[in-house]
């Protein structure tokens, strides 16, 4: 069991370089092949704020991001030649509210979408509706590069495990990655009472794969979740981050905050997600 199809995409953005170098370098590490989406955007601008000469400028936007695709196209095929790797390019023009919709139509037929930093203040929202795109209408899985990553160092790896679809969805997925690790963590942040060995079923379900996991758990405290998971993955050295994503919804994560957000908007470790 092995990765055999990368996702990411091309759009011009400052983060454009490091998805391109973090998607070429991990297809060549899993010798996987890689598709490239080039994307042009149309602005999201109604018709009416033209009035007559609507359908003119409409027409002149759409040709230059047509264009916009077509160059991204050109430089994201040359990057693919460079590496060495197998892959494709696919041309996209799409509107900045349909982009999210994009990445997932597209993520639903690969295995590992490649992305970077989604949330934070000089993030722009594409970053963000590509990962939630992915996340939620892909069905894959969807790793968060930190800036300068170019191969998976995962021999030590943690596990958010908190019992949910969601972290059982991301462990699966990242089952290629566990199998090659020297060490797993299944991590637990203040593991129910009720269940006297929490845990214990993923654990063995993990060693049958032949998979070094061992079982750990941290007391509950006043910081969030996500202060909690990076002190422990830089306390063991971990390589990898895997966890579920949005166990709540989007809505309440965007309002109040949630483990999702807070760790995909500030990390130095490269988290392997599920939906």
């Amino acid at each position: 069991m092995t990765y055999r199809t990368f996702l990411t995409y091309l759009d011009g953005d400052e983060a454009s370089e490091a998805r391109a170098a973090a998607a070429t370098g991990l297809a060549r590490q899993f010798d996987a092949h890689l598709t490239f989406l080039a994307i042009g955007y149309e602005p999201n601008i109604p018709p009416y704020a033209y009035g007559e000469a609507a359908g003119a400028v409409l027409a002149e936007m759409a040709a230059v991001a047509e264009s916009e695709a077509q160059e991204r196209s050109k430089k994201a095929g040359e990057m693919i030649d460079r590496s060495g790797i197998r892959g494709d390019v696919i041309p996209v023009t799409c509107r900045f509210g349909a982009f999210a919709q994009t990445i997932g139509d597209h993520a639903q037929f690969t295995d590992l979408t490649v992305l970077t930093q989604p949330y934070g203040e000089t993030i722009p929202r594409s970053a963000a509706d590509a990962f939630e795109g992915a996340m939620f209408d892909g069905d894959g899985a969807v790793l968060i590069c930190p800036a300068g990553l170019e191969r998976l160092d995962a021999k030590t790896v943690m596990i958010a495990w908190n019992g949910s679809r969601e972290a059982l969805r991301a462990t699966r997925r990242a089952m290629p990655v566990l199998k090659q690790a020297e060490r797993v963590e299944l991590l637990m942040i203040e593991p129910p009472e009720y269940r006297s060995e929490p845990g214990h079923q993923m654990a063995t379900m993990l060693s049958r794969h032949g998979v070094p996991v061992e079982v750990a758990a941290e007391p509950g405290t006043v910081d969030p979740i996500s202060t909690t998971l990076r002190r422990r993955a830089r306390e063991m050295g971990a390589g990898l981050i895997v966890m579920g994503g949005y166990g709540h919804s989007r809505f309440r994560e965007y309002m109040i905050g949630g483990a999702t957000r807070d760790i995909v908007s500030e990390t130095d470790v490269p988290i392997l997600m599920a939906h």
